[in-house]
């Protein structure tokens, strides 16, 4: 498999859907999906999306796609140590805007943080592939692309990075691994995929709501009453709308304007205060997905959400 810059986000994204990876669109020039809903939309049939000028590419991760190893931060304590391992070990990977991408393969459990500042991304997630072109905070284009190139078979994810996992609390830090959850859990699942969501730069409440009500489907006990769609462990749409006015979402909003507007040299403050607040009648299609996806202080839940 082989991707360069010139050559064509659709070559490449037939040749991932060959490998059996679940592929789509991005919007030029950014990290964001094209898709109605997002990376659920993806498809591993080759040809299946038309990529425009300077589209790029997205993989959901988590098998059939691959698990993804992302580090953000190559300055950080300890990161130097596992890339020196990862290279011993000639493990594929992506140079991307401020880091690395290694490619493992893909496992059936959900995305975590690990302790050296970056994801272990599994189900629920997605990784910008080569060699899409994302525009970068300082406005300057990076392209993506294979510092090693996967040849065959990719190799399993070792233990020593798997114990690198935490757990910080909902929408952050370790995800437990897609298993059925009861309805005694079930809210507190739902909250966990939606704060992710809204993190992962999803501010519209349809959206969030349709993709919990898929995250509930993967994960409900067949034969177990949730309760009533509103009122029940499955209150898809309070939690969407309580999210998507969260003050993740307006962070999001205001981060993901500011980002396409950075071409301008002055930005008047109150029209980012407009967009931060929502109030733009296009502030619900301006969402990026930033880079310090899953960190962040969880929003208060107002008791009326509390434990159903």
């Amino acid at each position: 498999m082989s991707t360069t810059p010139e050559q064509s986000v659709a070559e490449a994204a037939v040749q991932y859907a060959n490998r059996g990876w679940l592929v789509g669109p991005l919007k030029p020039l950014t990290k964001e999906p094209a898709t109605a809903h997002g990376y659920l939309d993806f498809s591993s049939e080759p040809g299946a999306f038309q990529f425009g000028p300077r589209a790029g590419i997205g993989i959901a991760t988590g098998s059939p796609g691959p698990t993804v190893v992302d580090f953000d931060d190559m300055e950080r304590m300890g990161v130097a140590e596992a890339v020196t391992r990862l290279e011993a070990a000639e493990i594929p990977y992506v140079v991307t805007g401020r880091g690395l991408h290694y490619y493992f393969a893909g496992a059936d459990r959900a995305g975590v943080n690990h302790e050296l500042g970056g994801e272990i991304k599994g189900h629920g997630n997605y990784v910008v592939a080569a060699p899409s072109i994302v525009r970068q905070p300082d406005d300057s284009l990076h392209t993506y692309t294979w510092g090693r190139e996967p040849s065959g078979e990719l190799p399993e994810l070792p233990d020593w990075l798997w114990e690198l996992r935490k757990s910080d609390g909902a929408g952050r830090g370790f995800a437990e691994e897609l298993e059925l959850v009861g309805r005694g859990d079930m809210y507190e699942f739902l909250k966990d995929r939606a704060i992710r969501f809204t993190r992962g730069g999803i501010t519209n409440a349809d959206e969030i709501e349709a993709l919990l009500l898929a995250e509930f489907e993967l994960v409900r006990v067949p034969g177990i009453w949730y309760g009533d769609p509103v009122k029940g462990a499955r209150d898809t749409r309070r939690l969407a709308e309580f999210y998507a006015k969260s003050e993740i979402a307006e962070r999001e909003r205001a981060d993901a304007w500011a980002a396409e507007n950075s071409s301008s040299l002055l930005i008047d403050p109150q029209q980012r205060r407009n967009h931060k607040a929502g109030n733009s009648s296009s502030s619900s299609l301006l969402k990026g997905r930033r880079r310090n996806h899953g960190r962040g202080t969880s929003p208060r839940i107002p008791s009326h959400l509390e434990g159903f």
